[in-house]
Order: C-alpha cells, then structure tokens, then sequence
C-alpha cells in the first residue's frame, strides 16, 4: 500500500522527473523569444509567472517536509529560471 505521507513521496526518482517536467516547460516558453511575438512573448510571460509561484510554493513545502537536501533545490532553481524568463518575455 503507498503512503499518503508528503515526505515518502519526495523521492529522487520523482524529483529527477519533476526537474525534467519544469525543464520541458521552461524550455518551451524559452522558444517564444526568438520569434519577437508580442501576443506569445505575454502568455508565455504569464505562465512563466505563474510557474515561478508554484515553484516557490513547491520549495517551501520540501523544505518543510522532505528529509532529502536536493529536494528544495530542485525548486529553488525553477523559482530563479522562471523568474528571469517572466521578467525575459514581459519586458516590453
């Protein structure tokens, strides 16, 4: 039977696919930018945004709960990637 505990399921093989998941989708709002689209360079600066919220959420709940170092960091580096890009795709 699984645990329905928080801490059990931070293990490395979900944070490994996690980091490639926010990888894929920082990546893909990244490919707007050479195409100088204002409308695409705004919605993807919005879930950039909104991705940097969840991400930083996300750090604080495996800090708080996970006993493994790597854990908030796999965040902590998504909060900063997604920040630059919001901040990349908003600027006008």
């Amino acid at each position: 039977m699984r645990s329905l505990r928080l801490e059990s399921s931070l293990t490395s093989s979900l944070l490994r696919r996690e980091g490639l998941q926010l990888g894929l989708i920082a990546a893909a709002t990244a490919a707007v930018l050479p195409f100088h689209s204002r409308p695409l360079e705004v919605v993807a600066g919005i879930v950039d945004a909104g991705m940097c919220v969840l991400a930083a959420g996300a750090m604080v709940v495996a800090w708080r709960v996970s006993k493994r170092a790597g854990a908030p960091s796999v965040y902590a580096v998504a909060v900063v990637v997604f920040a630059l890009l919001a901040v990349l795709n908003l600027r006008g």
